[in-house]
């Protein structure tokens, strides 16, 4: 249990600081040439912006840390896969992942549904890395309870295994909401994650459901 939550801890600081980083980046003049978009605030209040972000943020944190936790005798096993294989099951877990956060993504956009959590999330227009925080409880649990049942499909998982894909989750989730373009050949897939959701946020959801790769948006004809 030592490496899994080694890995948990490592993987909310990257994701801590990179908020941290990248929410001064995108208020910061000197990187304005790199801001998809300029202006447009948040619809709400400093205040409301940074209560919801902690009660957020607090929430993910209990999960994170609370469901391995109580699930660690199925979840995971001390069992060393081979290299390949841990791989194969990273992959894996985190293309069907998100296939299925497609169908709820675009289901929280149902318009008698989305009043109830997911609009919350749609009054970042234009968002930086602290909105990736800034959701409604209800839409946090749903998130977190499908990648948790994804890694439940998949196990035993070896707590390597988890921790790997688990910083990826929750890395990309990060970046994708910075509103930021590095244009450097290495970070060339996180900017364009990042003008995908960017340009979901600016269509107010009527494109680009999938949170991880384009697949499922190309597939099912949603891709902006």
């Amino acid at each position: 249990m030592i490496a899994l939550y080694s890995w948990i801890g490592a993987s909310l600081a990257v994701s801590g600081l990179l908020v941290a980083l990248l929410a001064w980046m995108h208020q910061s003049p000197r990187f304005a040439s790199h801001r998809i978009k300029q202006g447009m605030p948040m619809r709400v209040s400093p205040t409301n912006r940074a209560l919801m972000s902690g009660l957020t943020g607090t929430l993910s944190l209990l999960m994170a840390l609370g469901i391995p936790y109580v699930g660690y005798d199925v979840l995971f096993t001390d069992a060393a896969p081979t290299w390949w294989w841990g791989i194969v099951q990273s992959v894996g877990i985190l293309l069907v992942y998100d296939f299925l956060y497609y169908f709820l993504h675009r289901l929280m956009h149902v318009k008698a549904i989305m009043p109830i959590a997911h609009y919350a999330h749609h009054r970042a227009v234009n968002p930086s890395a602290v909105e990736s925080f800034y959701q409604h409880p209800i839409e946090v649990v749903a998130g977190m309870s499908l990648f948790f049942s994804v890694v439940w499909l998949a196990s035993p998982l070896h707590p390597h295994v988890f921790g790997a894909l688990f910083f990826v989750y929750t890395t990309i989730n990060v970046f994708v909401h910075s509103g930021l373009q590095f244009r450097t050949p290495l970070l060339a897939p996180i900017d364009f994650l990042t003008r995908k959701h960017h340009a979901h946020h600016l269509v107010d959801g009527r494109k680009n459901y999938a949170s991880l790769t384009p697949f499922w948006d190309m597939m099912f004809g949603t891709s902006l």
